[in-house]
């Protein structure tokens, strides 16, 4: 019966247990044009997560060069997937610049039918940020004196770019795009199409737009359900926003690996939070695993657990265990503009070189963005905070190319961005990232870290230093914070004018606009040598490496980085490299009657083996494998996990699993703890219902009871997939049909049961009828006590 009720929801809702992307729909072949062709990365359209970069690019075909075809620009936008893209059309009276990103409305293939549903944009966070009048990137060829087919300079058969994954619900845009509506969505696929303006060498004054298009489908939130299922003894963990893409690709290829039998090991929260919430999950027991670059640090410390919002918890024993190297970076948004080879037609933009910085100039630009100078000496005079300023004169001169970057007529503005006050975009919360460069900058150049005057409060520049938090009251650095990494692919779109500068670690770096351009940092042992004699270091693998040998050991066990460092075996270390660790529970995991998780412990000891052993080929771009030393170390910290002597009560235990987790059934009247697989038969219907579903019943049981007293209530109320990696809102499309499904499953079922038991409609309602008045030969069911959640069957 169970089978079959699975059964009806797969085919009343649409989910699998295994697939949890919908493919796109490749019946319209938008890219058989005879006279331009498209090249994209299959793994660039499959699977994506908003803000994710999209590389593309665009040739012309024989036919195309023998018609007299050049490339002048590129747009990009959006269509419904059944849409059929038309050869090309004529632009009319469109010119490429009336138009935001360059994108035209698009002609229905039939006369007279309405345009196509093809959109400029779909996410209202992009849309927000261009609806300033700001273009998105059209992607220009680079001007050349080729001779084309027409025997004059300048011949463009081909243009490389990107654009940005959009997730989202496109639709009330301004003309020309007004009535049209498109949805990029897990459960809607849709078409990346591009626009190729054209002129005509053999034909002048003939310029037509060619269309070119590819599926595209988005992952969804719950990556759980690439696995098998979750282990029986499944770890709830939390991460930091930075590392929740990480974690996830971990748990698919462990799930891929056969690593328990393809089961998910753990599920883990990590969109949009900071490293103190994932240590005060830790702390509270709402979950069993957490990661993060710091431990607790000293009671008045930010990641504190005395410190937790919701009430302080108590301090969880821990062991550290190392899982790759991280850095700290400088980023710019990637618009090293060139002029475009046909005036009126889009932008250029190719990213710098590998641009240089002076620890100076950083702490300035992240603490006033050039509003004060700072001598030698320490004294300080008000600046502009422009290009014109000291820092501003001091980066160009470090770095030419970035007089690209904001044009040689605006040498008055300001450095960060288009308004006083935008600042460098910095991530929000208290978070490691923010420690670390804070201590770094506070220990070298203490003098340098001074706010920027507030001429409204009449408050002069303030003495700044080490900070867990840049959305601190002020006095503050001149950032502009931002809460996950989506929000930062926005921020950092080029000529967006919302942010170009950006300090975040490498991974989020690497994987924002494919990849922003970091700064070469100034090397510590070269701090009093002028800025053109001074050793620059970028963060590549070697450097990171490197500089494990200079960081000092925490009380704890943890790493941090050492801002006195020097050279390593002739090796220049990146001084912002940092370890990031799994934080584990040094006694073991008991269940709520406080017998012994074995389960839970076993799949926490396979999973840490896990990402310090294959995992390590899993690390994304930014990061780099432990060294052979941390690898040591991280095998023998494993070895600690769980042998700290146990403390448990009955009544409240501080690990977060139950004896569902061990394979049991659940005693009756024990609430499930937060970490627990749902219990039989619920756990495999559920997992038709996707992996919100599944988890969000075991941090709804987790609210009951399992979790440390007084812990916070975000921990124990959300639900936890294996890894939220995508950044998406929770639309109707997502949750209508599900529900429907489940109506229909409830009338259903009553009526498959009656049809299995071969009784007559009135032989059970005259059962019920006799049920109501039990003879002395029948007892009445027990009630069911609190706490039960499902009956054996």
């Amino acid at each position: 019966m169970l089978a079959l009720a699975g059964g009806l929801v797969l085919a009343l809702t649409g989910f699998s247990g295994r697939i949890d992307v919908a493919r796109a729909d490749t019946a319209p072949d938008n890219n058989a044009n005879p006279y331009f062709s498209l090249s994209v990365d299959p793994a660039a359209t499959q699977n994506l997560v908003d803000g994710q970069a999209i590389p593309f690019t665009v040739t012309r075909t024989d036919l195309g060069t023998s018609t007299g075809l050049e490339i002048a620009a590129v747009g990009t936008g959006w269509c419904q997937s059944d849409v059929q893209l038309p050869i090309s059309e004529d632009p009319g009276n469109q010119s490429f610049n009336s138009l935001t990103t360059g994108f035209p409305v698009v002609n229905a293939t039939t006369p007279g039918a309405p345009p196509a549903n093809c959109l400029d944009y779909v996410n209202s966070d992009l849309s927000g940020i261009v609806s300033n009048g700001s273009s998105l990137p059209t992607i220009a060829p680079q001007p050349n004196s080729t001779i084309n087919a027409a025997g004059g300079e300048g011949d463009y058969p081909t243009v490389s770019g990107q654009t940005l994954a959009e997730v989202g619900q496109g639709g009330q845009q301004p003309l020309p795009f007004n009535g049209i509506s498109v949805n990029c969505l897990p459960s809607a696929p849709c078409t990346l199409a591009l626009a190729v303006w054209t002129v005509n060498v053999m034909v002048p004054g003939q310029n037509s737009v060619y269309f070119l298009g590819v599926p595209v489908s988005f992952q969804s939130s719950s990556a759980g359900l690439a696995c098998n299922g979750p282990a029986p003894g499944q770890v709830a963990s939390e991460s930091p926003d930075r590392l929740g893409e990480t974690v996830t690709q971990w748990g698919i290829d462990a799930c891929q690996s056969g690593l328990a039998s393809g089961q998910s090991l753990t599920f883990n929260l990590g969109s949009s939070n900071s490293d103190d919430e994932a240590l005060c999950a830790f702390a509270s027991g709402s979950v069993d695993l957490s990661y993060s670059a710091v431990g607790y640090g000293e009671q008045g410390s930010g990641f504190s657990p005395s410190n937790c919002q919701g009430g302080a918890q108590p301090p969880r024993a821990y062991v550290a265990i190392p899982v790759g190297l991280n850095a700290i970076v400088l980023g710019h948004s990637p618009n090293d503009v060139q002029s475009p080879p046909f005036q009126s037609f889009g932008t250029g933009l190719t990213h710098f070189s590998q641009l240089k910085i002076t620890i100076a100039q950083f702490a300035q630009l992240l603490s006033n963005g050039g509003y004060v100078d700072v001598s030698a000496s320490g004294a300080q005079t008000n600046d502009t905070g422009t290009w014109t300023s000291q820092l501003g004169q001091g980066i160009l001169a470090l770095n030419p190319e970035l007089a690209h970057a904001f044009q040689d007529s605006c040498s008055g503005c300001v450095i960060v961005g288009t308004g006083s006050g935008v600042g460098v975009a910095a991530t929000s919360g208290t978070d490691a990232t923010t420690y670390l460069v804070s201590r770094f900058l506070d220990a070298l150049v203490p003098g340098q870290l001074v706010s920027a005057p507030n001429h409204q409060a009449d408050s002069p520049p303030q003495q700044l230093g080490t900070t867990t938090n840049f959305g601190a009251p002020p006095p503050a650095y001149d950032v502009q914070t931002y809460t996950g990494r989506s929000i930062l692919a926005h921020y950092m779109t080029p000529l967006s004018g919302t942010a170009w500068w950006t300090v975040t670690d490498a991974a989020t770096a690497a994987a924002t606009w494919g990849g922003v351009d970091d700064f070469a940092l100034q090397a510590p042992d070269s701090l009093t040598a002028t800025s053109d004699q001074a050793t620059y270091v970028a963060p590549t693998v070697a450097a990171m490496q490197a500089a494990v040998a200079n960081m000092t050991a925490q009380p704890d066990g943890t790493l941090l980085p050492d801002p006195q460092g020097g050279a390593v075996n002739g090796v220049e270390p990146y001084p912002l490299t940092y370890v990031e660790y799994a934080i584990a529970p040094a006694a073991p995991l008991m269940n709520a009657d406080c017998t012994p998780n074995t389960s839970g412990q076993t799949d926490l000891s396979q999973w840490l083996t896990f990402l310090v052993g294959p995992g390590q080929n899993d690390l994304p771009a930014g990061m780099a494998q432990l060294p052979s030393s941390l690898v040591t170390q991280a095998q023998a910290d494993i070895a600690q996990v769980g042998s700290a002597a146990a403390a448990c009560s009955p009544s409240s235990s501080v690990s977060s699993s139950s004896a569902a987790s061990s394979g049991g059934a659940a005693s009756p009247g024990a609430p499930l703890a937060f970490g627990s697989a749902p219990p039989a038969p619920f756990d495999s219907l559920l997992s038709f219902l996707g992996a919100e579903g599944a988890s969000a019943g075991s941090a709804s049981s987790a609210s009951k009871g399992g979790g440390a007293p007084g812990s916070p209530s975000k921990g124990a109320s959300r639900p936890a997939p294996l890894s939220l990696a995508a950044f998406e809102a929770v639309t109707p499309a997502s949750w209508l049909f599900p529900l429907l499904g489940v109506l229909v499953l409830a009338l259903l079922l009553p009526g498959l049961v009656l049809l299995a038991s071969g009784r007559s409609l009135t032989e059970v309602l005259g059962g019920l009828r006799s049920g109501a008045h039990p003879s002395v030969a029948q007892s009445p069911d027990p009630a069911p006590q609190q706490g039960d959640v499902g009956g054996e069957t």
